[in-house]
């Protein structure tokens, strides 16, 4: 199979502030998923203990969230990335940018945070530098190029 740039239409985009209007977002309570990937974006484990400084940081990243990808556990584009990563796909949590796997009932996702102002799939997604750089390698990899 030949792979392209629509490899990457395999994510939906959300507003944070549209994740906030809901009571539930994907079978999920919208606090919980905002409060997570804030946790992991504020450089914490959601098993971590959080003393009032560091939820004090959790609140703040909490609010400075403003996109949130998601992408099914049995995608196309989460075995690439596997592959991309040299890891398992259930282990991409802990290299997509403050990315947490949860279940919304009968499938798996992976939701990720993202910016604004720069390529957020070569930054947030791949850890490239959000030139663009490693979005059109990745594409190339996928189709037997080399990482490099």
């Amino acid at each position: 199979m030949k792979f392209d740039d629509n490899i990457y239409k395999e994510i939906t985009w959300f507003d944070a502030s549209e994740i906030v209007e809901h009571g539930t977002f994907d079978g999920i309570d919208s606090y919980e998923l905002l409060r997570n990937l804030a946790t992991l974006e504020a450089g914490y484990s959601l098993d971590d203990e959080l003393d009032e400084d560091a939820a004090e940081r959790v609140r703040d990243e909490e609010s400075g969230i403003i996109t949130v990808g998601r992408f099914r556990f049995d995608s196309l584009l989460a075995e690439g990335l596997a592959e991309w990563f040299g890891c398992k796909q259930y282990e991409l949590a802990g290299y997509v940018r403050s990315c947490w796997l949860s279940c919304d009932g009968d499938y798996w996702y992976f939701y990720f945070v993202t910016g604004c102002g720069y390529d957020v799939i070569s930054a947030d997604l791949l850890g490239g530098r959000g030139d663009g750089v490693a979005k059109h390698k990745f594409v190339d990899f996928l189709n037997g190029g080399g990482r490099e």
